[in-house]
C-alpha cells in the first residue's frame, strides 16, 4: 500500500494513509470533554466517521438470498469514556448512574435510493455502573453489555428487516487507536439487550445479586395445539411473536434485615430473614405479532437453596 506524503514544513511531514476502500469519508478523532444540558456528561476518547457502504439484511427467505444494499453511513465511537447521566453531576448533590471505562459504538445508515430505509445499530460496554445518590438504595454492576439493532419493523406477521451484523460484521473506530465491532445477528429482528453481573441493596431490607440478563426480540414459536390423533400430517402451528426474556444465574437474594455479603458473598453474623442460594431462572413473555394478539409467558427456575436465618433453635430450608 503507498501513502502519500506531504510537507508541513522545512524538515516536517504529515502521510494520508486513509484507506480508499472505504470510498468518500469524513473522520474526526480526538479527546473530548461533553455536557448535554447539564443532564449527561462524558469525558473520554470520541470517533466520529461518515462515508459510504454496503449492508446485509435479514430479508432472506428459503428461496432468496439477503439483500445487500448501498448506504450512506455515520459511525459514532467512544473509548474509555466516564459518563454520568442524572442530575447534578460532578456534586455531592448528584443523582443518578455513574458509568465507568464505557467502550461504544453507534451506526447510523441510510439506504441511498429506493425506499431510503433507516437502520441504527448500538453496541456499548461498560466496565462499571453505579447509582449514586439515594441513601438507601445502593446498585451497581461490573461488565454491563448493551446491544440494540433498530431496522423496519414487520407488519402484521412478517418478519423485522435489520442490518444482519451477525453474518457481516460492522467494525467502528471508537478512538485513534481502538474499535468496537457490531456483531448483532439479524436472525432476531428488531433486539434490546442487555446483561451484566449486578449487585443491588434496597434500604437493607432486600438484597440480590448475581447475572442477569434482558432481551426484547422477535422470535417464532410453535404452539402444543395439535394434540395427538390419527392424522399425523396436521402440523403444530408456527407463530411470529414479539418476546421479552429476563434471566438469571448464580443469583443470591435475601429478604430481611441486616442482609449486607461481605466480597465471597456471606450474610452478615446478624442477618434476619429468608436467604435464597444460588438461583438460576428464565421468565419468557410472548405476544403474537398480528392475527389475533395473543400472549403466552413460560417461568422456570430452580435454587442450590433456601433458608431462615437469624433465630437460633428455628430452621427453614
Amino acid at each position: 500500500m503507498r501513502w502519500l506524503t506531504i510537507a508541513t514544513g522545512s524538515s516536517t511531514s504529515l502521510q494520508l494513509s486513509t484507506e480508499g476502500s472505504k470510498g468518500e469519508m469524513l473522520e474526526a478523532s480526538g479527546n473530548l470533554s461533553l455536557d448535554v444540558f447539564g443532564f449527561f456528561q462524558a469525558e473520554g476518547g470520541f470517533s466520529i466517521e461518515k462515508r459510504t457502504d454496503t449492508l446485509l439484511l435479514s430479508d432472506a427467505t428459503d428461496t432468496t438470498p439477503a439483500s445487500q444494499i448501498a448506504v450512506d453511513l455515520l459511525t459514532i465511537g467512544g473509548a474509555g469514556i466516564d459518563a454520568f447521566a442524572g442530575l447534578n453531576g460532578g456534586s455531592e448533590e448528584a443523582l443518578g448512574l455513574s458509568l465507568g471505562d464505557v467502550n461504544f459504538g453507534l451506526m447510523l445508515a441510510t439506504e441511498q435510493g429506493g425506499a431510503q430505509r433507516q437502520f441504527t445499530s448500538l453496541k456499548a460496554e461498560a466496565g462499571s455502573i453505579a447509582f449514586v445518590g439515594l441513601d438507601g438504595f445502593v446498585a451497581s454492576g461490573t461488565n454491563v453489555v448493551v446491544e440494540i439493532n433498530r431496522g423496519v419493523a414487520g407488519v402484521g406477521g412478517a418478519a423485522d428487516v435489520v442490518a444482519d451484523h451477525g453474518a457481516m460484521p460492522l467494525l467502528v473506530t471508537t478512538s485513534p487507536d481502538s474499535s468496537i465491532e457490531l456483531d448483532m445477528d439479524g436472525a432476531k429482528g428488531e433486539i434490546t439487550r442487555a446483561s451484566g453481573a449486578i449487585d443491588l441493596n434496597l434500604y437493607n431490607f432486600f438484597s440480590l445479586n448475581g447475572e442477569l440478563a434482558f432481551e426484547q426480540s422477535t422470535s417464532s414459536i410453535t404452539l402444543a395445539d395439535n394434540p395427538d390423533t390419527a392424522d399425523v400430517d396436521e402440523a403444530a402451528s408456527p407463530v411470529t411473536v414479539n418476546l421479552l426474556t429476563i434471566g438469571g444465574k448464580n443469583v443470591s437474594a435475601f429478604v430481611g434485615m441486616n442482609g449486607e455479603r461481605d466480597s465471597e458473598g456471606a450474610l452478615s453474623s446478624d442477618a434476619f430473614g429468608i436467604d435464597l442460594d444460588t438461583a438460576t431462572f428464565g421468565v419468557a413473555v410472548m405476544t403474537e405479532k398480528g392475527g389475533a394478539a395473543r400472549s403466552w409467558s413460560s417461568v422456570q427456575a430452580s435454587a442450590s437453596g433456601l433458608s431462615f436465618v437469624g433465630i437460633g433453635g428455628l430452621t427453614v430450608a
